[in-house]
């Protein structure tokens, strides 16, 4: 972040003061034309809290930013359940349409490939899109994880066949730490023991 210019300062003082003396609107309007705000290329000034009159107007202001944010969600998810509904309904009807020309070309386009493919070559570079051969070699699919794991544990496979995902159990390194006297293994930072801040707004 930047350091303020006097100038700079003067117009944060009078954004701050725009906060509790006029109507959120209008406010908002203040913050919203200071730039360097709004893209967070500067940090605001403190706020002087001397007594509870300056925290409860600080809260009284952050209370009434958060209820205009929730009247606000209400029509936008909506507007956006809409949208969202009528992408996935186009975006379903145009797949079914690639997928049933995809399917109902491929045989027909494969055999114009090897019918006009030039000797030696694989490939048919053509206006949209290019016409490919590839000699795939046999596999195995599989489309019942679940029961090939089966299989391949009672099979004696288990160990070279199935893969087993491995990440920190936090639970049990948060029990282990406590007895460690201060060790901190490789790929951990420690964090000392502080006391969390946050601030709770009321919901009216």
């Amino acid at each position: 972040m930047s350091e303020y210019t006097d100038q700079q300062d003067e117009q944060l003082e009078e954004i701050v003061a725009r906060l509790w003396s006029e109507d959120l609107e209008t406010a908002a309007q203040a913050f919203e034309d200071h730039d360097r705000l709004v893209d967070g290329t500067c940090d605001p000034p403190s706020l002087v809290v001397a007594d509870s009159n300056d925290a409860v107007r600080i809260l009284r202001r952050m209370s009434g930013l958060r209820q205009a944010l929730d009247a606000l969600s209400a029509p936008f998810t909506e507007e956006i359940r809409r949208l969202q509904e009528r992408q996935e309904e186009v975006t379903r009807t145009y797949r079914q349409m690639l997928n049933w020309l995809d399917a109902a070309s491929k045989e027909p386009l494969r055999t114009f490939a090897l019918a006009n493919l030039p000797d030696g070559r694989k490939s048919l570079p053509l206006p949209y899109g290019t016409l490919k051969l590839r000699q795939a070699p046999a596999k195995l699919d599989v489309t019942d994880p679940e029961a090939f794991c089966e299989w391949a544990r009672a099979q004696g496979y288990g160990d070279e066949l199935i893969r087993t995902k491995e990440e920190p159990n936090k639970r049990a390194l948060a029990s282990w730490f406590k007895g460690a006297e201060g060790e901190v293994p490789e790929g951990t930072v420690f964090v000392p023991e502080h006391t969390d801040f946050s601030v709770e707004l009321r919901r009216e």
